[in-house]
């Protein structure tokens, strides 16, 4: 069937796939002049579907100023956690529409649900939503087939149209808006196989024309928004999907892969792309630019001089080095890469890596991407090619005598002797004061801290760099699902314990701006011993495992996955949404709770989410802030000593100089005087450095003999302390552009990257006008 006989098939479908008729109480309402929220809740079918930004885009055009939608979804999940997470992402949102679908996940095998789950679900969360809000009009969605995964494979879905079934039945039952979608797409995928296939690219996510084709309209047409121009769908960055029929065969050949959408792995892409190589970048989320784009706008230059390349070009473009906003790093990165001709997949999490003669011959996505490259670079904040690929790494803290560095390990005395610290006075870290009986009180880890100068297997603690704002339309801080003020008990203490030491000034007068939490207009960060740093909480992120132990002699690198990446990533999740939720429940415990001093509470009530960054998110950054996770072992590692000039690579690929920093990586129990209290440790900071210091080109690439064809610019070769150092945004943009680049070359002349000769990166690198030396 053509196209055009498609499209008429679909115009006279569209008018049996809606249950109401008329216009929607959303419609009326914008109509009379009435501002609305709308609520997009849902899989990755709403968290990422064009449709969401398209219908928006209509209702501003229709009604500019009165309609605010807000994309609540989340990629991956089903009707279980919708009903978690409703309260944060649906109901403290106040919408007047919301629009559910959550039915093709439900029919997932891996969530081994059932129909009677997810009717029951369903009705949990319209319930809840009416029960908030008797006048909220709720719009039930189906979507597509959903049929591109074989049965056994664990994203098969079984049963869908009973699932479909149950929207139907509830839409009819309670009068809701019903917008059902899937009888379009099934009459389509009958009729024209190569249409479907242009517009649902992998058979589940609908592109951004075939939303424009095929579910906006009828979203629009079942609002009651009559004659809807039709939506132009204007060049972005390239999101490449294999068809379903293809997803066991075909193959995606490229020159040069990239793994992470951090800034490193922007530049490396572009740098590949202008080198004339066939460039691929693979984002996890639907975002580039990590923590550039995630929150991180009051960059961490150390010396602004060191930064050339295509990272001077990038802060040049956006006009400011420091305080520019999230969406436009992200915005401008998205341009950069579209004039290189980057090809750029969203959603991609890898599920293996073929291996063979200790080069990478290809690795395979969990939606379905495989990918064959000459050159691979593991752009990740966590390292998680250069694992799989069994590239030798640590994780955690090296003891002081492995490299000679004294700010290695453990008690270090610079790491917690500060105003911001316990130590200004004893906190007994008891629930009863001074009874240890009592148990702990929550956030101090009842793990033994080693002794002074140490290692451990910990890291540094992650955060959240949050947009905050003083003015009128600040969202208030949300009260996360579950919140329990007993969570920061410690705070209170810490708090209440000396109401007029002079420490407290430090936290409530008008003057200062940091602690608890740094309280400023846009990027807002950690600012004390108990803050928006979560301790203790990151320490299993890096590859899954933990182990409280401490030692003297440097243990041996780990090769390999300990734990398989599906697994890996779900646990991850799970520590995602506790720092979310310990980090949403801090601001609000110190803006509402009575614990705390009035001069602190008034000024948090003062501040609240910019509503201008992060829209689909809530105005929560969806970048975790992942400061150190593994780190490999190379022929070179870099260490204090680079850091203190005291040695300097020759074969320099960029420059660091920002002061050696760690945030805290332990908050534990010591005996002081006798008497029990709670200390921080692993904290370092302002250690500065005399001069920007070199990073090696073998720092970069794995030892000779484990991968030949990886590039590893930002999990590089590196101790814990001279890390603190280099893990700077402008410093990964810098490593990814020199990645980039060898790996070009490398292809090229059909080297490893080991063989590259450096004379030749060298002149390469100075063409593209890399600083190199001091």
């Amino acid at each position: 069937m053509s196209p055009f006989l498609s499209s008429i098939l679909l115009f006279v479908l569209c008018a049996f796939s809606c249950q109401a008729a008329g216009k929607s109480r959303l419609v009326t309402n914008l109509e009379a002049g009435k501002k609305q929220v709308v609520v997009a809740y849902g899989t990755s079918l709403t968290a990422n579907g064009a449709w969401v930004s398209q219908m928006a885009g209509v209702l501003n055009e229709r009604f500019p100023g009165l309609a605010t939608v807000i994309r609540s979804g989340g990629s991956g999940q089903w009707s279980e956690w919708g009903v978690a997470n409703l309260e944060k992402r649906v109901l403290q949102k106040h919408p007047d529409t919301v629009f559910i679908e959550f039915s093709i996940n439900d029919s997932v095998e891996r969530f081994k649900g059932s129909v009677e789950i997810a009717k029951a679900n369903l009705e949990k969360m319209t319930d809840a939503i009416r029960k908030t809000n008797p006048q909220c009009e709720i719009v039930l969605m189906t979507m597509t087939p959903g049929d591109s995964y074989p049965e056994g494979h664990y994203s098969y879905r079984k049963e869908i149209e009973a699932y479909y079934e149950i929207y139907r039945s509830v839409a009819k039952a309670k009068n809701f808006l019903l917008i059902d979608h899937y009888p379009n797409w099934k009459a389509l995928q009958t009729s024209d196989k190569e249409l479907y296939q242009k517009y649902v690219p992998d058979g589940i996510h609908p592109s951004a024309l075939g939303c424009a084709r095929v579910v906006t309209p009828l979203i629009l047409t079942a609002l009651g928004i009559e004659h809807p121009a039709p939506i132009e769908v204007h060049d972005e960055v390239p999101v490449y999907y294999r068809s379903a029929d293809e997803r066991k065969s075909a193959v995606r050949k490229c020159e040069v892969a990239v793994y992470g959408g951090t800034p490193a792995g922007v530049t490396a892409a572009i740098q590949a792309a202008r080198m004339g190589r066939k460039t691929v970048l693979l984002s996890f989320n639907r975002h580039v630019g990590g923590m550039t784009s995630g929150g991180l706008t009051a960059t961490d230059l150390g010396n602004k001089d060191s930064i050339g390349g295509i990272a001077k070009e990038f802060y040049t473009r956006l006009g400011h080095i420091t305080d520019f906003s999230s969406s436009a790093a992200e915005t401008l990165y998205l341009a950069m890469l579209r004039e290189a001709g980057v090809m750029v997949l969203f959603d991609q999490h890898l599920e293996s890596v073929e291996m063979k003669e200790n080069q990478i011959v290809s690795i395979t996505m969990e939606a379905g991407q495989t990918i064959m490259a000459g050159v691979f670079i593991d752009a990740t904040y966590e390292g998680d090619l250069m694992a799989p690929a069994k590239v030798s790494y640590r994780v955690g803290r090296e003891p002081r005598g492995a490299f000679n560095e004294t700010l290695a390990g453990q008690w270090q005395q610079i790491s917690w002797k500060n105003v911001y610290q316990f130590c200004q006075l004893p906190i007994s870290p008891y629930m009863v004061p001074n009874d240890p009986a009592s148990g702990l009180l929550p956030e101090i880890s009842a793990d033994k801290a080693g002794g002074p100068g140490e290692g451990d297997y910990r890291v540094q603690a992650y955060n959240f760099r949050m947009d905050l704002s003083n003015k009128d339309d600040r969202v208030p801080f949300p009260k996360p699902t579950g919140y329990n003020p007993a969570r920061y008990g410690l705070l209170a203490r810490f708090l209440n314990a000396d109401p007029g030491i002079q420490w407290r000034l430090n936290y409530t007068t008008q003057a200062m701006s940091d602690g608890p939490v740094q309280m400023r207009n846009g990027d807002s960060n950690n600012a004390g011993s108990f803050s928006s740093d979560l301790i203790g909480g990151s320490n299993r992120w890096p590859d899954g495992t933990y182990e409280p132990l401490s030692f003297s002699e440097l243990p041996p690198p780990r090769r390999g996955l300990p734990m398989s990446l599906r697994e890996l990533y779900e646990l991850r999740e799970r520590i995602f949404q506790d720092h979310v939720s310990y980090q949403q429940g801090l601001l609000y415990f110190l803006a509402n709770d009575p614990q705390v001093p009035k001069e602190l509470q008034q000024r948090a009530k003062q501040f609240g989410l910019d509503p201008s960054e992060f829209k689909e998110s809530g105005n929560w950054p969806h970048q975790l802030y992942v400061r150190e996770a593994r780190r490999m072992v190379s022929e070179y590692v870099m260490t204090q000593a680079d850091c203190e000039s005291k040695r300097a690579a020759e074969d320099s690929v960029g420059l660091a100089s920002y002061p050696m920093d760690s945030h805290f990586c332990q908050r534990v129990v010591v005996e002081e005087n006798g008497k029990a209290t709670v200390r921080n440790e692993g904290g370092f900071g302002g250690v500065n450095c005399p001069k920007p210091y070199p990073i090696s080109y073998r720092a970069i690439v794995p030892k000779r003999g484990e991968c030949a064809n990886l590039l590893v610019p930002v999990c590089l070769s590196s101790s814990h302390v001279a890390y603190g150092s280099i893990r700077m945004e402008p410093v990964f943009m810098i490593l990814g552009q020199s990645a980039g680049t060898a790996a070009s070359l490398a292809i090229e002349r059909k080297l490893a990257v080991q063989e590259v000769a450096y004379p030749v990166l060298l002149e390469k690198l100075e063409a593209v006008k890399q600083v190199l030396r001091p």
